[in-house]
């Protein structure tokens, strides 16, 4: 009866190994192909540390926060479609982007003529862009915006200067 039951652990414990280590199901990609390049949330460096078990608490109970994406994994995206003779389109649809800093999206617009070395079409879809989102979508060969989209365009410093108590501190009048 052991011995059944050492052989019979011995061979699951050989099935679980060999299903950590084998790939599974890869992800068929047919010729000309199109990559949908769709970040989502707010774009960083390097994304904030969160204990998994307040993670997963908030996410229980609907409060989990934006979701972050590193600007290194996605110019790795970039860089691995340039590559593949499988993808001929990159489709970039950056609506989701949430908040990206200017030196990041300097980084991405590179990223994207880099792949547009590859002499690839780069097309940009969506709705609704913000002014970061379509610096991102102005990269494309093509942009294709909704009918009854819109693009808001604000600019990098709309805070008005006022300086009436300084103004007044100094004694200087304007006029």
């Amino acid at each position: 009866r052991r011995v059944i039951f050492g052989i019979a652990a011995l061979f699951l414990s050989i099935y679980f190994i060999i299903g950590l280590f084998s790939d599974g199901d890869k992800i068929q990609v047919p010729e000309g192909a199109a990559l949908v390049f769709a970040p989502n949330g707010v774009i960083t460096e390097q994304p904030t540390y969160v204990d998994p078990v307040d993670k997963a608490l908030q996410e229980a109970m609907g409060n989990g926060g934006p979701a972050e994406e590193s600007i290194y994994d996605l110019l790795e995206v970039l860089r691995n479609a340039k590559e593949d003779d499988r993808i001929t389109t990159l489709a970039i649809m950056p609506e989701g982007i949430m908040s990206i800093q200017p030196a990041m999206m300097e980084m991405l617009r590179d990223g994207i003529e880099d792949f547009k070395q590859s002499e690839k079409k780069v097309i940009a879809m969506g709705d609704f862009y913000t002014q970061q989102q379509y610096h991102i979508a102005a990269q494309a060969d093509e942009v294709y915006l909704h009918p009854f989209g819109g693009i808001l365009l604000e600019g990098y410093s709309r805070v008005r200067t006022y300086f009436a108590e300084l103004l007044e501190n100094l004694k200087v009048t304007p006029n």
